[in-house]
C-alpha cells in the first residue's frame, strides 16, 4: 500500500465514522467560548505544502487577471497575505469525555488547542469540528485545506492510526463534507484521538490578488513523549 493511499484510508476510515454516528454539533453551534492554548505562529510547514499552496495562488490569480503580464516569480515575491479566521466547535455527548464543550475563535496568529485542558481522560467519544469564517469577498467553497501530521503511525487493535510525522495530505473534500459540518468523531479510548487529529491544519482561500491563510494545531501536551520528535511549539503570550 502506498503512503498516499495509506493517508487517504486513514481519512476515509474516520470520516465514515463521523457520518455514521450522531454528532453533539449541531448548525448553532451554541456552545460556551473557549480558549485556545496559544497562537500557531511558529508553526513549522513542510516545503511541500508551501509548493502546493504556492501553485494554488497563481493558479488563482491567472483566472482573476488572465491578462497579467507578471511572471510567476514575481508575483510569488509579492503574495498579498491576508488573515483566514475560522471557528472551532469541541463536543461529545457524554459529559465525561469532555471537562465541557466549547467553541473557539481563531484569528491573527493561527490557534493551537491543547487537549490536556479538555479531554478528561474517561473513555468515549467526541467531536472536533472547523469552518472557515464568513467574510465579504471570500467564497468558503473554494477553501484549499492541508493536514500536516504530528503523531507516528501507529497499530491499535489491528487498524492503523497515525499518518506518520511529518505527512501530509491534502483533505479539502474531507473538510468540506465532514470536517466544517458536523466534524471528525473522535474516541479517547486508547488515545486513538491523538494519533488521528495531532498535527496543523493549514487553510488557504484566493480572494482577488490575495491570499488567506491561517494555520490550526492540535496537540496534547500530556503525551509529547508519544508524538514526533519536534513537538508544536506552545506560546504563553496571546497575540491581540
Amino acid at each position: 500500500m502506498s503512503r498516499w493511499t495509506a493517508i487517504a484510508m486513514i481519512f476515509f476510515i474516520v470520516g465514515l465514522a463521523a457520518c455514521s454516528r450522531p454528532s453533539p454539533i449541531h448548525q448553532e453551534w451554541d456552545f460556551p467560548a473557549g480558549r485556545l492554548s496559544s497562537t500557531d505562529k511558529n508553526v513549522v510547514i513542510p516545503k511541500k505544502v508551501v509548493h502546493f499552496l504556492e501553485e494554488y495562488y497563481l493558479h488563482h490569480y491567472h483566472h482573476e487577471y488572465p491578462k497579467t503580464e507578471i511572471a510567476d516569480n514575481e508575483l510569488l515575491l509579492r503574495i498579498p497575505r491576508r488573515t483566514l479566521k475560522l471557528k472551532v466547535a469541541l463536543a461529545s455527548h457524554n459529559p465525561e469525555v469532555l471537562n465541557g464543550s466549547a467553541v473557539f475563535e481563531v484569528g491573527r496568529g493561527g490557534g493551537v488547542l491543547d487537549l490536556a485542558e479538555w479531554v478528561s481522560g474517561i473513555r468515549g467519544d467526541f467531536h472536533l469540528a472547523v469552518q472557515v469564517m464568513a467574510e465579504e469577498g471570500l467564497d468558503p467553497k473554494k477553501v484549499k485545506v492541508f493536514f500536516v501530521s504530528r503523531a507516528p503511525a501507529t497499530e491499535i487493535e489491528g487498524q492503523r492510526w497515525g499518518m506518520g510525522c511529518g505527512s501530509f495530505a491534502e483533505v479539502t473534500t474531507f473538510y468540506h463534507k465532514v470536517l466544517s459540518d458536523k466534524g471528525l468523531r473522535l474516541n479517547s479510548t486508547g488515545n486513538r484521538y491523538l494519533y488521528a487529529a495531532t498535527g496543523t491544519f493549514v487553510f488557504a482561500v484566493g480572494a482577488g490578488e490575495n491570499l488567506h491563510l491561517t494555520s490550526f494545531s492540535i496537540t496534547d501536551s500530556r503525551y509529547q513523549h508519544s508524538l514526533c520528535p519536534t513537538p508544536l511549539k506552545v506560546h504563553e503570550e496571546e497575540e491581540s
